[in-house]
């Protein structure tokens, strides 16, 4: 499992610690791998302090914040087994569906397992962001991304084989694209429990993200003409 964090003080521990239960339960060859981007609060210290020396956990550390597709990208390349689940410990999501997720992967050997977010608490405007980030890698890459920025298990030779571009919260979305273009199979979970803590936190809703990821989906279309 990878988990991108920034600023999640409040969360990270009860997270981290519901997550590594689970993970037990379902193998003995599993870890955790957790990139704090340069956070501000007390993220980095509760890290050190509750899961420095737990064997099942490896942490890394950026001195400033980077931005999520470089981190994502870190985050993939340092896992170290066959498949990469991605999560979130801000609070938004509820580990519960980590099993499902993982239920899923055992059931269908998917290559990618994604998530579907319930929409159910998100905005207007969120919906009408939501809508566009899926209807437009359809309409210029003929590839169903589902709910790209959601939680997934990814196949680590999947992620190997793909040279990835975007500097946006796009990049899982040319994941997704990529995945498929090269034969990769995708199962989904659907009603995936999101319901947003800190609505100024979100990342891939703000203008001036949706504006990069649009411009970077883009950019990878003329490429590929």
């Amino acid at each position: 499992m990878v988990i991108p964090l920034y600023n999640n003080d409040t969360t990270l521990v009860k997270e981290i610690r519901a997550c590594l239960s689970i993970l037990k339960k379902h193998t003995s060859r599993h870890e955790i791998v957790v990139c704090d981007d340069g956070s501000t609060d007390r993220s980095a210290n509760l890290l050190k302090k509750h899961f420095g020396k737990n064997p099942r956990v490896r942490l890394l550390f950026h001195k400033k914040n980077l931005g999520i597709a470089p981190t994502l990208r870190q985050l993939y390349r340092e896992a170290r087994y066959d498949y990469i689940f991605l999560y979130s410990v801000d609070g938004d999501w509820k580990t519960e569906d980590i099993v499902r997720m993982l239920s899923t992967l055992d059931k269908t050997r998917a290559d990618i397992v994604t998530g579907v977010r319930s929409q159910t608490n998100y905005t207007a405007y969120r919906r009408i962001v939501s809508f566009f980030y899926n209807l437009l890698p359809w309409l210029l890459f003929g590839v169903k991304t589902y709910d790209a920025g959601s939680i997934k298990i990814i196949k680590k030779s999947v992620f190997e084989s793909i040279k990835l571009s975007s500097k946006s919260v796009f990049f899982e979305a040319e994941l997704i694209i990529k995945a498929v273009k090269k034969g990769a199979n995708i199962a989904t979970v659907h009603n995936i429990h999101y319901h947003k803590q800190n609505p100024a936190a979100g990342r891939g809703g703000r203008l001036t993200s949706v504006v990069q990821s649009f411009s970077d989906m883009i950019r990878l279309r003329l490429t590929q003409l």
